[in-house]
Parts: C-alpha cells; sequence; structure tokens
C-alpha cells in the first residue's frame, strides 16, 4: 500500500493501452475491457452523431495518444481525491493529452453512459468552434443517450433523454429558454438546477438536429453559423424570433415518437495491451488528476512520487510545477534544483526555469521583468533547439510576447499551440486575449470557451473580465 496519507486504497490499479487512447482504472478487468470497447466505438461514432465543422483542425497524428481515461471503482476514492462538488465527472486538459476522469457508477450501463458524456466534451473541444455551455452540455447529453452494442449497432435513445427531464418551460423553478442560452457558466449551482440545464441542453439540441423530420426548418445551416461565427443570438443566426424559438421548442417537447438516429459500426475489437500500474504510476496519475481541483493532494502524491523515483528528473518537473501553481516559487526553486541536478540539458528543465522567471512578471513594467522575459525566451527557444515539438514550449513564446507588448507576433506562436492543443483553457485564453488587443472578432470565441471549460477560477474569471471589454 502506498503511503500517502489521502491515497485512493486499492488492491490493483490497471493500465489498459490500444491506438488512440489509454485507460487507468482500479475496476475489474471485465468491465476495463468494456471500457475500452466502447472508446474504440465511440472513436468511430463521435463524428455521427456529433455534428462537426469543415474547418477542424489538424491535431496530431492518427499514430499518437491523445485521450487518458482514468475510472474509479469506488465513489469514495473519486470523491477523496478530486472533491467533486456535483458532476459525475470531469477533465483535465494539458499540451500532450486529455485526462477524463469517470466517477463511479451503479451499474456499468451507468458507467457507460458517464463515459461517453465526457467523450463528447474532449471530442468537441478538438474543434475549431464556438462552444457555448448549452451546446457544450447538451451534446454530451446526447451522446449520453446513445446506446452502443457489442454487435456493432448504435441508436440514440431519444425517448430517454425526454423522459430525464420533463418539466414545462414556465414551471415553477425551471429553466427558460432566455437562461438557458445566456448560460456562461454553472459550477456553483445546486446540483438539481444543473441536471435541469443538462436536460433541457439535450433536448434543444435534439430539437436543432431532428426537428426537421417532424416538420420544422432545418436548422442545422443556422446553428453551424452560430457556431462558427461565435454569435451571442442563436435566433437571429436561426433566422427566426426568440418567441417562435421558445415555441417551436415547446410544442417539441411534446411530440410523441420523437425521431432517433441509427449507426452502424465495426464492432471489431482487437483487446488492448493490459498490465499493473507500478506505485509511482498510480502516485503520477492520481496527483494529474488532482491539479486545480484538489492541490494538496496533488502536492502529496508527486512529492510521493519523487520519494519513489528520487532519480527521475520528470517526479521533481512535476512536483516543481504543482508548487509554482501554488504560488510557492521556492519550493518550486528547490525541486527544479532536483531536476536540474539529474538531467541538466534536459528541454523540460529548460522550460520550467523559464516559467519560474515569468511567475512574478505578468505585467509589464521593471527592468528586472523585462530581463526575466529575455532570459525565459532564450530558454524556450533553446528547449525548442533540441525538441521541436514542444507545444507549451511554443505557447509560452506566445505569452512571453503578449506581455512584452507584442500581440502581433504573440498570435502566431498561440494559433500553433491552439491548433494542436485547442481543448486547453489557457490556450484558449490567451489566444482570445491576444485577438481581442488586435481587434479580431474571433476573440469572443476563444474566451468564451475559456470562461466555459475551465475549473480554475483564475481563469474563468480572466475571461469573463476580457469578455466584459467586448461588450
Amino acid at each position: 500500500m502506498l503511503a500517502c496519507s489521502t491515497h485512493v486504497h486499492s488492491e490493483t490499479w490497471w493500465r489498459l493501452e490500444t491506438t488512440g487512447f489509454v485507460v487507468y482504472t482500479d475496476v475489474k478487468q471485465s468491465d476495463a475491457v468494456a471500457l475500452a470497447q466502447q472508446l474504440k466505438a465511440l472513436e468511430q461514432l463521435a463524428g455521427e452523431y456529433l455534428p462537426t465543422v469543415q474547418d477542424s483542425p489538424s491535431s496530431k497524428p492518427a499514430s499518437s495518444r491523445d485521450l487518458e481515461v482514468l475510472v474509479f471503482a469506488k465513489r469514495r476514492d473519486f470523491v477523496r481525491l478530486l472533491k467533486p462538488r456535483h458532476f459525475v465527472s470531469f477533465a483535465r486538459p494539458d499540451f500532450d493529452s486529455t485526462l477524463l476522469m469517470v466517477a463511479p457508477a451503479s451499474s456499468r450501463r451507468s458507467l457507460l453512459a458517464n463515459l461517453r458524456h465526457e467523450y463528447a466534451h474532449y471530442y468537441l473541444r478538438k474543434q475549431k468552434l464556438f462552444l457555448p455551455p448549452w451546446y457544450d452540455e447538451g451534446m454530451a447529453s446526447l451522446l449520453e443517450h446513445v446506446d452502443i452494442t457489442l454487435t456493432g449497432h448504435s441508436q440514440l435513445d431519444s425517448a430517454a433523454l425526454f423522459e430525464r427531464y420533463d418539466e414545462p418551460l414556465r414551471a415553477p423553478n425551471s429553466l427558460s429558454l432566455a437562461q438557458l442560452l445566456g448560460t456562461q457558466s454553472f459550477l456553483d449551482w445546486p446540483r438539481q438546477r444543473v441536471q435541469r440545464f443538462y436536460g433541457l441542453s439535450g433536448q434543444l439540441v435534439h430539437f436543432l438536429l431532428y426537428g426537421e423530420q417532424r416538420g420544422y426548418g432545418d436548422r442545422r445551416p443556422g446553428l453551424q453559423k452560430y457556431l462558427l461565427e461565435g454569435a451571442t443570438d442563436l435566433p437571429g443566426s436561426l433566422g427566426i424570433s426568440r418567441r417562435q424559438l421558445e415555441r417551436e421548442f415547446r410544442r417539441y417537447r411534446k411530440t410523441s415518437n420523437k425521431p432517433t438516429h441509427e449507426v452502424p459500426f465495426d464492432s471489431d475489437f482487437q483487446p488492448p495491451a493490459i498490465r499493473q500500474l507500478t506505485p509511482y504510476e498510480v502516485l503520477t496519475v492520481q496527483a494529474r488528476a488532482a491539479e486545480g481541483v484538489n492541490p494538496e493532494a496533488a502536492l502529496e502524491r508527486y512529492a510521493a512520487a519523487a520519494a519513489v523515483q528520487p532519480d527521475a528528473a520528470e517526479s521533481w518537473l512535476s512536483l516543481a510545477q504543482a508548487h509554482l501553481s501554488e504560488g510557492d516559487a521556492a519550493a518550486a526553486q528547490r525541486a527544479l534544483a532536483r531536476a536540474q541536478q539529474i538531467a541538466p540539458a534536459s528541454s523540460g528543465v529548460k522550460v520550467q526555469q523559464a516559467k519560474l522567471l515569468m511567475h512574478d512578471c505578468w505585467l509589464p513594467g521593471s527592468q528586472s521583468c523585462r530581463t526575466d522575459w529575455r532570459e525565459a525566451s532564450e530558454l524556450i527557444h533553446a528547449a525548442l533547439d533540441q525538441q521541436p515539438e514542444q507545444l507549451e514550449g511554443i505557447y509560452l513564446l506566445g505569452l512571453v510576447d503578449l506581455y512584452r507588448g507584442r500581440a502581433d507576433l504573440a498570435v502566431n506562436y498561440l494559433w500553433i499551440a491552439h491548433r494542436y492543443a485547442p481543448w486547453v483553457p489557457k490556450v484558449n485564453y490567451h489566444l482570445g486575449e491576444c485577438l481581442r488587443l488586435l481587434g479580431d472578432s474571433r476573440a469572443r470565441i476563444y474566451l468564451s470557451n475559456a470562461q466555459h471549460w475551465s475549473q480554475e477560477d483564475t481563469w474563468r474569471r480572466a475571461a469573463a473580465a476580457s469578455l466584459a471589454l467586448l461588450q
């Protein structure tokens, strides 16, 4: 058993790996394989159920694995590590991958539904489009209600989607259409109101995608326009009034025999490679999951991982970053010094040195900060000479130029970072802020996404402040 006071106790943690994703879990192996089968099916089906736009980003090569999934067997372990409020699952995006954290469920069916919900967020956030909360959560709720069999058949269970929340729109405590569309964040809402938001968002998406099959107009072109342009007026993009949209949506919710959607897929499944995680790996993946939501647990696990493998430079770099994220530059410097002793020429060490220099210099001004920015830039360039695909280094060069007042240069680096890691909230924030300074109307798309996606108050507040300047 790992010596960590808030350790998630479990007999065995498994690692399942296949092309496209890795799963870490302590559920029994049969359930773990079922999760892997579901993910392989979703790789084929997500684009069929979640409409994309024509300008999707060129992401990483097909051979890369940019999705990791952490699935807990016991709810107490999930709660203890991640301290969720009322969300059954959520994601931790990083430059190299997105880590989906899926909560335990009472049955395999419910567990797979949770997985589909989070996979939808992962899939959508790889696209170059505006994702207002109602659309992001609505599409996730829709994919959650897709039944996928092992025989190559999938079908949207429209009846279950509409039975989940059937209160009238104008019922006491319900959400009006205006409230639904105007929601910017629901992280502090009570659980019941969040469930209303999920339910109504899923139903609105269903209406916009499939309403034409019941005699309503084809709303898909207008919806795509709204998403591509980052518009604030959905009815206007659809070419109708808000009153007409509300009237049609209210009538559609009462319609019996809602349209459904069926998609076959290739069910030939190659079993994943399975092995047991080492104690070091368990600590590391749990620490990554806890970052931003339970910093104390993240620091504790990174420190324990460094104690387990003290000669691994990566352990000390992760610990340095965790300390820096909590504002403890002195502790970060001590951890970085250990990493530097082990791997003095590492590109990761250079990037972390640059981040330490930049830490207290987010506002232009002093000569000291100008010197720090210059030294940081030199370190990052040296790191990129060693490892040109280091996305965080490219992003940091954008920050160097942005905070030195050179938005016209910064935007080039930030576009590259966004092209390959469009799911990272802080990349969206800084790209949006850069575009705002340049007077580019696309700023709203990226600032809005940053505000909605971030689990951290800092980025949500910063994005909200920048959006207010666009009004």
